[in-house]
């Protein structure tokens, strides 16, 4: 490129006040850069959290066994907005959240007891047992037409 001298010089971008690329332009504060993408994660129950998810939902679909009502009551217990995005966590938040899910019953343990139950239908002979060992559904819905879901959570076990 060559340069032409004496020429006046065009600002090559627009300024901040203006939108770039549809999206307003904020500058970055403290110069943080690509940091939030290396933050700390926080592991509750043996799963990651979703860091820019809030606290309630985030538990609820991340954690076998705790559903929207027992998040939000574990969030009430604790004394945590449940609005409040795991990100923006104190570290004494984390961990009363951490001491408060241990009370109870979830993931590799309620695991094993789902697994227990399926095979003591399978060992009795349950009509249950014997549907899921087939990959039926259990609770007779239609199968003539639609049967894609029961196949899915009953695949047949030999």
């Amino acid at each position: 490129m060559t340069k032409v001298p004496n020429s006046p010089v065009t600002p090559m971008r627009p300024s901040t006040d203006r939108p770039v690329f549809g999206r307003a332009a904020t500058p970055v504060v403290g110069g943080r850069g690509r940091a939030h993408l290396t933050q700390r994660r926080l592991r509750l129950a043996g799963n990651e959290m979703p860091r820019n998810m809030n606290v309630g939902y985030g538990m609820a679909g991340s954690i076998l066994g705790i559903g929207l009502y027992t998040a939000f009551k574990i969030c009430r217990d604790t004394g945590i907005d449940p609005n409040k995005r795991f990100n923006t966590l104190e570290e004494d938040e984390e961990i009363r959240l951490a001491d408060e899910i241990k009370k109870y019953f979830i993931e590799s343990p309620l695991r094993r007891v789902i697994k227990s139950n399926i095979n003591h239908l399978l060992d009795i002979q349950h009509e249950r047992g014997r549907r899921m060992k087939v990959g039926l559904t259990t609770r007779y819905q239609r199968t003539k037409k639609r049967s894609n879901v029961a196949r899915k959570l009953n695949p047949s076990r030999f």
